[in-house]
C-alpha cells in the first residue's frame, strides 16, 4: 500500500491546515510558522494575513511536494485553482482524493492558461520531424523529449496532452 504523503487539509478561511507525513514535513512546516491546530492534533496550522500571503505560503507548500486536498467543499486545490485565477499562483500542483479508509488518488493540476497552451502547442509545431526517420508514433516520442528539455517544468500528463494534438494534426 502506497504511504500517505504530506497533505494540505484546508485553505477555506484564513487559516491553512496541513497534515505531514513524516517528521522532516512537520520540522518544515514549524519553520515557516505553523503551530498545533486547535481543531485537529494530527495537523499543523497557520494564520495567513490576507490572499497574497495565502497564496506564497500554498506555493511553498507545492515546491516541498505538499499534496492539495480536494473532491469536497471549497477545497485546499480549489482555493490554489481560484488564487491561481488571480494571478497569485501558478504552475502544477498534485491533489489527493480519498476512495475509501486508507485509499487515495494523487493526480497532478496543471495550471496552464489557454494562452499558454496555444504557445506550447505553436512552439511544438515548429519543431522539424524527418518523416523519412520517424512513423507518427515515433516522432510523438521525439517531440515529446524536445519539449521536456525546453519545458522541464511540465507534467508527464501535459506533454501527453500536447503530443495527442501532434500527433492529431499529423495523422
Amino acid at each position: 500500500m502506497e504511504q500517505l504523503p504530506s497533505y494540505i487539509d484546508s485553505a477555506d478561511t484564513n487559516e491553512i491546515s496541513a497534515k505531514p507525513a513524516n517528521e522532516p514535513d512537520s520540522a518544515y512546516l514549524k519553520s515557516l510558522g505553523f503551530s498545533e491546530s486547535k481543531r485537529d492534533k494530527t495537523s499543523l496550522a497557520f494564520m495567513c494575513a490576507d490572499e497574497k500571503s495565502k497564496a506564497d505560503m500554498l506555493m511553498k507548500l507545492r515546491d516541498r511536494g505538499f499534496c492539495f486536498s480536494y473532491g469536497k467543499e471549497w477545497n485546499p486545490a480549489d482555493v490554489f485553482l481560484y488564487l491561481s485565477e488571480k494571478g497569485l499562483t501558478h504552475g502544477s500542483f498534485k491533489k489527493i482524493a480519498w476512495t475509501g479508509k486508507d485509499l487515495f488518488n494523487i493526480i497532478e493540476q496543471d495550471m496552464l492558461t489557454e494562452t499558454q497552451m496555444k504557445s506550447l502547442l505553436a512552439e511544438m509545431g515548429k519543431i522539424e520531424v524527418d518523416w523519412s526517420l520517424h512513423d507518427l508514433e515515433s516522432a510523438g516520442e521525439m517531440v515529446s523529449k524536445e519539449m521536456h528539455a525546453r519545458h522541464p517544468e511540465l507534467s508527464a500528463a501535459t506533454l501527453r496532452t500536447l503530443v495527442r494534438k501532434f500527433t492529431f494534426d499529423w495523422r
